[in-house]
């Protein structure tokens, strides 16, 4: 993965008149719905808070056990990502609009798909909000190139209005039509609590799990983060490994019973930024954003942020471990000029 950013998510950006247009686009009213309630998450509830993780969901360790438990066995559910017509964008400051950014080229947007098929957004851990296309929105003189919602009102491309429930304000959000593949989704419970302040990590995936990936790995776990539980019990964690020499290595990991299937990360230590620019030897700040069961194989996306922006990464479950097919899905770049 590259350390830097594309200032564009889906195409460049260019400067207009920061007006809604018609351009052959169905005349909607662009306003969004002022934001009439704290949209800030909600602190779990105190069972949660005292675990890390939903009372209900078994804890970090309990995926090891000397017997595996019985591996998810439904039926799966024939489909292919590659089916879908999925975008990425952001949410505006109030958690009322979305996104999807792109530019206008003279003749019609650079996006050249019908965004009303956009009626869903799946925002962290897999949150659907309900979504309706508001219109066309011009760049503005006042527009910097930062994929924030500070820039939101100066950026072009297509924008959407939240009509069932909020947004995250300045989340990232995969948009998609309400169907087989929001159906296909796996509820994803997000870790709690919030990350440490002074690490800015999320508890640990505990020793015995620890301990576990070393047997596996052959390869002594520096520090780990639990970034979700699952709805079926899987987990899916992050593994800083120890150093060898130079040599430097993390991992995400899927575990559900059995199954421990690993996206690697190696490189080379040089004494600078070894993942994400401004990281240090750390390699960066970890979010799912959707896991879903498809074409008898796991899909999950994850958005890997760092002090320069963020990206979304896609990773196929394949032979047995998580494979990245796409260089380039999505990224937000939003470093201070």
């Amino acid at each position: 993965m590259k350390k830097w950013f594309m200032c564009v998510v889906l195409c460049l950006l260019l400067p207009g008149c920061g007006t809604v247009t018609e351009k052959a686009l169905p005349e909607v009213s662009l306003a969004g719905e002022e934001a009439s309630e704290d949209v800030s998450l909600a602190s779990p509830p105190a069972e949660e808070q005292s675990t890390g993780i939903p009372a209900d969901s078994p804890v970090a360790d309990d995926i090891i056990e000397e017997d595996f438990p019985e591996a998810w066995e439904g039926e799966d559910s024939g489909l292919n990502l590659n089916e879908f017509s999925l975008a990425y964008g952001f949410a505006d400051q109030t958690g009322g609009r979305l996104l999807l950014q792109c530019y206008d080229t003279g003749d019609g947007p650079s996006f050249d798909a019908d965004p009303n098929q956009f009626t869903l957004a799946i925002g962290p851990y897999g949150e659907p909000v309900s979504i309706s296309y508001a219109g066309w929105q011009d760049a503005t003189e006042q527009n910097d190139y930062r994929d924030s919602a500070y820039n939101f009102d100066n950026l072009s491309g297509f924008v959407f209005n939240a009509v069932g429930g909020r947004l995250q304000p300045d989340k990232t959000y995969v948009l998609t039509a309400e169907g087989p593949f929001a159906e296909a989704l796996i509820t994803l419970n997000p870790p709690a609590p919030a990350r440490d302040d002074l690490t800015m990590r999320y508890q640990g995936m505990g020793l015995k799990t620890e301990d576990y990936i070393y047997t596996v790995k052959g390869r002594g776990v520096e520090w780990s983060e639990l970034l979700s539980v699952t709805a079926e019990g899987g987990q899916i964690g992050l593994f800083l490994f120890e150093r060898e020499g130079a040599e430097m290595l993390f991992s995400i990991v899927y575990l559900d019973g059995p199954d421990t299937l690993f996206w690697d990360n190696p490189a080379e230590s040089d004494g600078w930024d070894v993942w994400r620019i401004d990281m240090g030897e750390e390699p960066g700040r970890f979010t799912p954003l959707f896991l879903a069961r498809l074409d008898d194989s796991l899909v999950l996306a994850l958005t890997w942020g760092a002090p320069e922006g963020e990206s979304v990464v896609v990773l196929y479950e394949e032979n047995g471990r998580l494979v990245e097919k796409d260089d380039y899905i999505y990224s937000r770049y939003w470093s201070p000029l």
